[in-house]
């Protein structure tokens, strides 16, 4: 474990409109208090499960979500205005909106902001489900507040190198204020499988979100090929394109069961019956800088794990099976050599929990946010060491509004 400085003592303010039970978001929390810190936090309710999709609903939708929008983000800012004064505020996913609410207050009670960035508005919105016009007015806004978020934050936190590099490029903030914090799997929930609980033999598991990062296409051409005969691929979840993926696999007969998603609490259950399982296939800019929260998942539970060959998933070293994104051919070879070779299976699912046990462990990630986090908190301020604490910002709007009342009244 690393000997970076713990948060003991340090008050820390987790406030937005975040999804609390996304599993990033769980894990900062975790971390946040396996590091010692005092954790508060503020959760204004918005964006439910399906977070972005009303931005594909045309004018309306969209005109809904932002008085939605709006209506969370003048909760926020008054949870903010609230609290007593933190030493910092963390922003979680999808946290953008919020981090402009509450990087603009938070200057005014000079008390840094660090924004879990995770994923990017636009490029997810645009890019990668293409559900807003590339030139269109709504693209440029959600771009404008990709920027203005991260350069309202004191730090930034990509969850990988690549992620860390694109926000720097992107929004144009220095690339020292970003830091990389990976995402590990919630080990009270996803742990080795006990030793009698044994794979069905053959099957191929997949779970996700059916969006296009995840190249379900290529799982089910790979279903499909003669080198997968005798294979089950089994597909977990709902979304975007699965009425898409479906009929595709209807016209191709590729052998491939669908199922619907299943709580998180029986994905431990679903990943140990399979033999293989798959991580992301895509061939968007995006799919290239994640590490996809299944991978790590099915890593923890100790079966080997199939993915595209991307620069971050070179970050994993030796303990996942790779192939060419968007390759069905090769991913059927490759499913085919790792169901005939149990040996090599094994292989897999040690290296993968080394990993897990090693650099991805939450004592070393703890570690790390609390390095992070601390050196943030220990900035200097801009007030001479002489000069008196400065007002909070509630008490500033009260002696504004005295003010504004004796105005009134002479």
């Amino acid at each position: 474990m690393s000997d970076a400085p713990g948060l003991t003592g340090v008050s820390v303010l987790v406030v937005g409109t975040h999804d609390p039970d996304y599993p990033r978001n769980r894990q900062v929390h975790r971390l946040l208090r396996a590091a010692g810190a005092q954790v508060r936090t503020r959760h204004v309710p918005l964006w439910g499960r399906t977070r972005f999709d009303a931005l594909g609903g045309g004018v309306l939708g969209v005109l809904r979500l932002a008085a939605r929008l709006v209506g969370a983000e003048v909760r926020v800012a008054w949870a903010l205005v609230t609290a007593p004064r933190p030493d910092v505020v963390v922003v979680l996913f999808p946290g953008q909106a919020d981090a402009v609410v509450v990087g603009a207050l938070a200057r005014l009670r000079r008390v840094p902001v660090v924004l879990d960035w995770f994923v990017s508005f636009a490029d997810t919105m645009v890019t990668d489900r293409q559900l807003v016009a590339p030139r269109s007015p709504l693209a440029r806004l959600l771009a404008a507040v990709d920027s203005l978020a991260a350069r309202l934050a004191t730090l930034v936190v990509a969850d990988t190198p690549e992620g860390a590099r694109f926000v720097a490029e992107t929004t144009g903030v220095d690339p020292a204020k970003v830091v990389t914090l990976p995402i590990r799997p919630d080990p009270a929930v996803f742990r080795p499988a006990p030793a009698e609980s044994t794979p069905v033999p053959g099957r191929v598991l997949f779970y996700g979100t059916f969006i296009p990062l995840h190249g379900i296409d290529t799982i089910v051409a790979a279903a499909a090929h003669p080198a997968c005969a005798g294979l089950e691929v089994r597909v977990l979840g709902d979304g975007q394109e699965r009425a898409r993926i479906e009929a595709v696999a209807r016209s191709t007969g590729a052998p491939v069961t669908f199922c619907a998603p299943v709580d998180e609490a029986d994905l431990p259950a679903e990943i140990a019956a399979a033999e293989i399982c798959l991580g992301i296939f895509g061939t968007t800019a995006k799919a290239g800088r994640v590490v996809p929260n299944k991978v790590l998942e099915c890593l923890a539970v100790g079966r080997p794990v199939v993915t595209a060959d991307t620069p971050a998933i070179a970050g994993l070293g030796d303990a996942v099976a790779v192939v060419p994104a968007g390759d069905p051919s090769a991913l059927a070879t490759a499913l085919a050599s790792l169901h005939a070779d149990a040996t090599r299976r094994g292989e897999l699912v040690d290296r993968g929990l080394d990993l897990l046990s090693g650099p991805y462990d939450e004592g070393v990630l703890a570690a790390s946010l609390a390095a992070s986090l601390s050196a943030v908190v220990s900035l200097p301020s801009s007030l001479p060491s002489s000069s008196p604490p400065p007002p909070s910002l509630r008490s500033r709007l009260r002696a504004l509004a005295r003010r504004r009342r004796g105005q009134v009244e002479a």
